[in-house]
């Protein structure tokens, strides 16, 4: 679920695609 919520995350929150979203895209959540 993480790997895919990564693409959708990538175009809806810019915010966390500065970083890994692997790393910090959890941490966000």
């Amino acid at each position: 679920m993480l790997a895919r919520s990564s693409r959708v995350d990538s175009p809806h929150a810019p915010k966390l695609v500065p970083f890994p979203l692997q790393g910090k895209r959890h941490l966000q959540v």
